[in-house]
């Protein structure tokens, strides 16, 4: 829509409703028309000027009636449909949301026990999120109304500006257009349209709050806007986004300066670069979960629903801000541990056991995150979420799983480096005490407790995916999920061969052919689940070819982009459970197993994006 000399901007627009606005470009085409006879009243020279022809005339008398009738037109098609918007949405938002408020103030009444306390805090969750579904049509509403109110100024003005010019303004158009407009429920339900809105505004902050409006206005017409980030959000993101990337250039440039990425044996490489190896691959992943988010609310995915966590979430700017923060924190401590394992003679701050205590406290610093016991703080409760998904996790092959116990553990199968890098850091903190810095990797990589968790690390998530999958199809009636779950079976079993032999590779020089053809196996039956079942694409007779009739998301360039690079990256994941024994030198090694690693993790976050569209449609019964 063109928005020229408009007060609002095109977030102002819904875009669903985009058919039932006034047709400002058609009106303004109409307009465009009589520009061609603008010489007649500017003529080149003052002395010469062209008279106007009958049919010149006639053409623009005919072009203000056109207009005249258009306008009155979409007058019509405006106001019917803000009538409906008013009458059946707007009036019976507020009848529900006083309701809902009668019903609050009852239950604050009767909470006495803690049980009765318990339903208060959920009903409460449950009415936020219903509000701001509500609140959200209730402002698109009023910033339907406001929008046409202006399209229709603008239009007049125009319209008077250009046919007075040339000397055919028919006063009639702009009078009977006002008659109408001042008996429509656009104009005469301005004022109750705009009561209506703020009434919700201050009673959602003055008795569900218990806050001053003031302090939520801008977050409710932020996510009205279908904004996910308010002004300081994006200020902060920046500000975290810039030290991040300044301190990985740094980082890079330093060790480009001291030839690291050639042969390099330092202690830096072989004790303290693994630790740093996982950290990043998990601040990264996390990074990647709240731009999903992001996608998801951009596109109104019903994430919550699918998940079944309506009353436990974030948003994807709280998600995305945490995730820098650790970020920085992991670029800062690296900056400093390559200073001191390379310049420790330079600068007396500069020590490498420091250094290791400081690189080692990474993973502390993101576990204290997750154990601590401070409510209120630091999102307390979606602390407490995690771990009882932890712990859903865990009893999963007993008891039926649910789906986002089922996507949790396939997102615990995408990070056995993580895992193993995690316990090596313990390890290795451990053993500076103990033994010293110079025999603590050794001591760590030798143990036979650190080889039986990396091959447990490199399984533990696909044996609890082969357990659930177990107990789903003992406990299913259907025949056609109990079909399913025995291929999710067999697939879940060539990842186990697949991962058992890449352990044994290292020790068996004759496990590497058995090896090649497991992780081939396993690596395209898991693609082939991704695409037939979780992406639910190349379904037969669709209309958008080689994917499915329903499409969540906009583009369908998406779609097969992502069918494309799922293919290579789970062929990447092949690589992250090989010993990597085509590279030689141990920088080489893990260089690789760290772009693995965030490549992984990319194809996972991309795998939710799908896999949960999918679930979506279902849900919404479009699938």
């Amino acid at each position: 829509m063109k928005t020229r000399n408009f007060s609002f901007s095109s977030s102002d627009i819904v875009p669903e409703w985009r058919e039932y606005y006034a047709n400002y470009r058609s009106l303004s085409l109409i307009l465009d028309s009589v520009k061609l006879f603008d010489y007649h009243i500017q003529p080149a020279h003052p002395f010469f000027q062209l008279p106007l022809r009958p049919e010149e005339v006639w053409f623009i008398n005919q072009q203000s009636s056109i207009f005249g009738q258009e306008l009155i037109s979409e007058l019509y098609k405006v106001n019917w449909f803000f009538k409906y918007q008013f009458t059946h949405r707007l009036m019976v938002i507020v009848v529900k949301f006083q309701r809902n408020v009668q019903i609050l103030q009852e239950l604050e009444g009767e909470a006495k026990d803690r049980k009765s306390k318990r339903n208060l805090e959920q009903f409460k969750v449950r009415f936020k999120n219903a509000f701001k579904t509500h609140y959200k049509e209730a402002y698109h509403i009023s910033q339907f109304q406001k929008v046409n109110l202006n399209i229709f100024s603008v239009l007049l003005s125009e319209y008077g500006q250009r046919f007075r010019a040339l000397g055919f303004f028919d006063e009639g158009i702009p009078k009977k257009f006002r008659a109408l407009f001042n008996r429509s429920y656009l104009s005469f339900k301005e004022a109750e349209t705009n009561r209506a809105v703020t009434f919700l505004k201050i009673s959602f902050a003055q008795k569900i709050e218990k806050v001053l409006p003031s302090e939520v206005a801008a977050k409710l017409d932020q996510y009205a806007k279908g904004k996910q980030f308010t002004t300081c959000q994006t200020v902060v993101t920046g500000l975290l986004a810039g030290a991040a990337i300044i301190s990985l250039i740094y980082a890079f440039l330093f060790l480009w300066l001291l030839n690291f990425f050639t042969d390099n044996d330092s202690d830096f490489t072989l004790d303290v670069f693994p630790i740093f190896r996982g950290s990043l691959a998990l601040f990264l992943y996390l990074l990647f979960l709240g731009v999903q988010v992001y996608i998801w609310e951009k596109c109104d995915i019903n994430y919550r629903r699918v998940l079944g966590i309506q009353m436990k979430y974030s948003t994807s700017s709280e998600m995305i801000i945490r995730a820098m923060v650790f970020l920085v924190l992991w670029g800062c401590i690296f900056l400093y541990t390559l200073q001191s394992y390379f310049e420790e003679t330079k600068s007396p701050f500069l020590s490498q056991f420091a250094a290791s205590i400081m690189a080692c406290s990474i993973f502390f610093v993101f576990l204290l995150y997750l154990i601590c016991p401070i409510p209120h703080f630091l999102n307390s409760s979606g602390r407490l979420w995690f771990w009882s998904i932890v712990l859903d996790i865990i009893v999963s092959p007993i008891k039926r799983p649910t789906f986002l116990t089922v996507w949790a553990t396939n997102q615990i199968s995408s990070f056995p480096l993580v895992l193993r890098d995690m316990s090596y850091s313990f390890c290795y903190f451990i053993e500076l005490f103990q033994n010293g810095k110079h025999d603590a990797s050794s001591q760590c990589t030798s143990s036979v407790v650190f080889l039986v968790f990396d091959f447990a690390s490199s399984q533990i998530g696909f044996l609890f995916r082969f357990a659930q999958c177990i107990n789903v199809a003992i406990r299913t009636k259907d025949p056609v999920d109990r079909k399913f779950q025995i291929i999710n079976i067999f697939k879940i079993s060539t990842a186990l061969h697949s991962n058992t032999w890449a352990f044994l590779m290292r020790y068996f020089s004759w496990a590497e052919f058995v090896w090649y053809g497991a992780a081939v196996l396993s690596s395209l039956s898991f693609y082939a689940w991704d695409v037939l079942r979780d992406f639910a694409v190349f379904q037969r007779g669709s209309r958008n070819r080689f994917l499915r009739d329903q499409l969540a998301y906009p583009k369908k360039w998406v779609y097969y982009l992502a069918i494309v690079l799922n293919l290579f990256f789970r062929f990447a994941w092949m690589i992250q459970m090989s010993p990597l024994s085509i590279f030689r030198t141990p920088i080489q090694k893990n260089l690789l197993s760290t772009a693995s690693a965030i490549i992984e993790g990319f194809r996972r976050c991309m795998w939710n994006v799908f896999k949960i569209e999918t679930e979506h449609l279902k849900l919404v019964g479009h699938f």
